[in-house]
């Protein structure tokens, strides 16, 4: 098991970088920042911590990210992509069945 893998929350993976960010606790986030914590760092689903930051109520983390290196993410309306949608509006993955018992 990697130091990465020990590092982030079991349930989500988040990073003790997610977390802070999570609790708008500033002080943390540019500790974390500072001691060079992964602002790359993906939680099971796929978000890092900008991703977390953009949708809270202080821009201060969201800018301190930002000087870091993080870029923030694309939303749905940035993006120019049909993200696979298909003519009937379902996407590629429409035809997949679960057989139950």
């Amino acid at each position: 098991m990697s130091l990465r893998r020990c590092l982030q929350e079991k349930g989500g993976g988040r990073t003790a970088l997610h977390l802070a960010v999570e609790e708008q606790n500033l002080q943390v986030v540019k500790l974390l920042l500072e001691s060079r914590a992964d602002i790359h760092a993906q939680m099971y689903n796929g978000c890092t911590p900008i991703c977390l930051a953009v949708y809270r109520p202080d821009p201060r983390i969201t800018q301190m990210l930002k000087d870091f290196g993080s870029a923030e993410p694309v939303t749905d309306e940035d993006s120019d992509e049909d993200e696979g949608i298909d003519e009937d509006g379902m996407g590629e993955y429409d035809d997949f069945m679960m057989h139950g018992y």
